[in-house]
């Protein structure tokens, strides 16, 4: 038994002056001539131009691999309505009218809004008395807009 323990310290201690504990030189390999990867070629897909709306954003014509990222895709951002407004039926006195909103890029947008009626615009006709030539009239009120006006007496 100190015979194996007597070669076992002895082997160690060899192990250990041999190694100088450094790792030993590995011997240069030359480098391998680096391999070029092959080409990819591109299998592109085309795709024509899909116009912007008033809501939806369009791209740009492009082309895309069907095997990799490449793209020529360019975004065209939506532009928004731009609207005009049209008097489609004028107010009155009384009588309401109505406007509408038409965008200029795409007329199926739009919207309606309600002219509220002007109301009266009265005044008062003074009393006229009866001429030779003419004959006269009560006081009387009268819109200077429309033909409204309250009940009055002629004069002969």
């Amino acid at each position: 038994m100190k015979k194996i323990l007597f070669m076992f310290v002895l082997l160690f201690s060899l192990i250990l002056i041999g190694c100088g504990g450094e790792t030993p030189e590995v011997p240069d390999v030359p480098d391998k001539p680096e391999e070029k990867p092959e080409e990819h070629v591109h299998e592109l897909v085309t795709f024509e131009r899909k116009e912007a709306t008033c809501l939806e954003d369009g791209y740009e014509a492009y082309e895309k691999c069907n095997t990799c990222d490449y793209t020529t895709f360019k975004e065209i951002k939506a532009f928004g309505h731009e609207y005009e407004e049209i008097i489609v039926k004028e107010a009155k006195c009384l009588e309401k009218g109505l406007k509408k909103f038409v965008c200029k890029h795409d007329e199926s947008h739009y919207y309606e809004e309600e002219i509220k009626e002007t109301g009266h615009s009265l005044v008062t006709i003074e009393v006229k008395e009866s001429t030779c030539i003419e004959k006269g009239h009560s006081e009387y009120v009268k819109c200077e807009k429309c033909d409204h006006e309250t009940e009055y007496e002629v004069f002969d």
